[in-house]
């Protein structure tokens, strides 16, 4: 029997500024996967912005507006879970 294993993602760098968190996200693959996950706790709204070959995280985490509005990614109303002390800056 083959076992399955799941990998999670791991957080590499996180903010916030003004109710919104963001976070930079990495899957340990080969190759490495990565995500931007936003949380806007103004409009009680999140998302996730896939960074994709050829593009560089940092970026994506400078500005997942920016990539997230090029991509027509859609809002949920639906918060990630973050830490208590994270929401409060």
């Amino acid at each position: 029997m083959t076992e399955t294993q799941t990998i999670e993602f791991e957080e590499l760098h996180d903010r916030t500024s003004n109710g919104i968190h963001v976070r930079l996200l990495m899957r340990a693959v080969e190759p490495p996967e990565f995500r931007v996950d936003v949380n806007d706790f103004n409009k009680g709204e999140s998302f996730s912005v896939p960074v994709r070959d050829g593009q560089r995280p940092m970026e994506v985490f400078t500005h997942p507006f920016v990539y997230a509005a090029s991509r027509a990614v859609e809002a949920s109303t639906q918060l990630a879970p973050v830490q208590e002390a994270m929401i409060s800056d």
